[in-house]
């Protein structure tokens, strides 16, 4: 498992004890409480693959400028440079819950 990938991991378990841990104060409306563990389930997943799958739609449009051809190989070095550097800053700036 990548690193990232581990954190994201990390983070929806995080999400998922904090909502187990206030169901188990109030047993007597467990039903709804189980409710808050799916939802805080969705809600960290859905947070942590936003950032994943939006890191790929630029990356993609970086592809596709080089792809394109009329950029020179100067440029072409910059973009992939400037995508690489962006995709690393964003494993480094990840939140955890």
């Amino acid at each position: 498992m990548s690193e990232e990938v581990n954190e994201r991991y990390i983070a929806i378990a995080r999400a998922c004890l904090k909502a187990i841990n206030h169901a188990a104060e109030n047993q007597s409306e467990r039903a709804g409480q189980i409710q808050e563990v799916y939802q805080a389930i969705d809600q960290a997943f859905g947070e942590q693959t936003l950032a994943y799958q939006q890191e790929i739609e630029n990356l993609y449009r970086v592809l596709e400028r080089i792809a394109e051809g009329t950029a020179s190989k100067d440029q072409m070095i910059q973009l992939a440079k400037a995508a690489l550097d962006h995709s690393n800053s964003q494993d480094s700036d990840s939140v955890i819950h």
